[in-house]
């Protein structure tokens, strides 16, 4: 008799996600990671600062009121990645594809976590007032002065760190071979590439970036705008992939590209419509990963994963902005209400098995956090560049 004990490997599939995620994700780095223990609010109080006074001999003295504030933290994300195997069409074993799930799942949702933390860059007290434009002549007054600004408020110097993207690391490289300085070239897990002004450097390539299309006027035949290597070509009667709809006016147009950048109709590859667009290639749709495009009635707005270059045939895009933070360690709250657990499901009317590997989680910053945040506002490329 042969005994079938796969299911009880569960446990060890959950156990090295949750491993993999903790491991290669920097959010689980930078962030105060807490764990929930089944309860649905995160409290994190604070109180009003209070302020010294003068005393003079044989008065009476002034008491002050504590007072605390109670932050929480209430909303969370679930995500999930399924799939379905047959043993009867598919050679490999369960327990083979189960651990092979659990590796693709922790880079999976290691993304999304990445995006998600990285977007708290809005909620950071301090920002530089313009985008600036980083090069070898500005690397350190540029990093310095945002830590300069966290530390004059009270931030501890020792837990501020820096994170860039890769292209922003070129530059900085660029700058310590040009002045002679020597790097440390470590590289060591969560991306961790040295110090820059004694601040621990971190590259990441889930920082979010953001730019803006705005057309003079209407979109022309085979006018094109490309994002990350792929392009959108617009036609009076689209009918192959990458194609997009002229509308009657720039407002309709823009709709006809915001929804082809997010394939919010959810065509096949190829498939599509001739009143407004037919989805890009598989491979291309890879490319987009991460691009969110946004209407803005006679411009479109994107938000990047990092990152994209753009470019269009008329010139059209303005300055795409970088945001990079220079932060305190433990600025950013993240919170497991429910850390990863594989459930399985047999498939009606199938042998196949579905294999669900699920997360959920909170991310916030805090109004304590906040303070300890500066948003650096790199450009990543100029406007009409291509």
């Amino acid at each position: 008799m042969a005994n079938v004990l796969t299911a009880t490997q569960m446990e060890t599939w959950e156990r090295t996600t949750q491993a993999l995620l903790e491991e290669g994700s920097i959010a689980m780095d930078l962030a105060n990671v807490r764990d929930m223990n089944g309860q649905w609010t995160l409290h994190n109080p604070y109180d009003i600062r209070m302020q010294s006074g003068t005393y003079t001999a044989y008065n009476d003295v002034t008491d002050q009121d504590i007072n605390y504030v109670d932050d929480t933290l209430t909303t969370f994300t679930s995500r999930i990645v399924s799939f379905v195997y047959d043993p009867v069409s598919q050679m490999d074993t369960e327990y083979d594809v189960a651990m092979s799930q659990t590796r693709n799942a922790a880079y999976v949702l290691g993304l999304d976590i990445e995006r998600d933390f990285f977007a708290e860059y809005s909620n950071a007290t301090h920002a530089s007032s313009s985008t600036i434009t980083l090069g070898s002549s500005n690397v350190v007054t540029t990093f310095g002065n945002a830590k300069a600004a966290l530390t004059n408020t009270g931030v501890n110097p020792n837990d501020i760190v820096v994170v860039v993207d890769d292209f922003q690391s070129v530059k900085i490289a660029d700058y310590v071979v040009t002045n002679g300085f020597v790097m440390a070239d470590e590289s060591i897990r969560r991306g961790l590439q040295g110090k820059l002004v004694n601040m621990p450097l971190y590259t990441s390539s889930s920082l979010i970036a953001e730019g803006s299309l705005t057309p003079a006027d209407n979109f022309s035949a085979d006018e094109t705008v490309t994002i990350n290597g792929v392009t959108f070509t617009f036609k009076a009667v689209p009918s192959a992939a990458g194609e997009v709809d002229i509308g009657a006016s720039t407002a309709v147009s823009i709709d006809n590209l915001v929804a082809a950048v997010n394939n919010s109709a959810g065509y096949a590859p190829w498939a599509g419509s001739a009143t407004a667009y037919f989805e890009v290639t598989a491979a291309n749709r890879e490319l987009l990963n991460g691009v969110v495009a946004t209407d803005g009635t006679t411009t479109m707005d994107i938000t990047t994963r990092g990152y994209r270059a753009v470019s269009s045939s008329s010139n059209e895009w303005g300055a795409i902005t970088l945001n990079a933070l220079v932060m305190s360690k433990r600025a950013v709250d993240f919170a497991f209400k429910e850390k990863v657990k594989l459930y399985t499901q047999p498939v009606h009317k199938q042998l196949g098995t579905r294999y669900m590997t699920h997360v959920r989680y909170g991310i916030k910053t805090f109004a304590q956090g906040a303070k300890k945040m500066y948003n650096l506002k790199l450009l990543a490329q100029a406007a009409g560049a291509e």
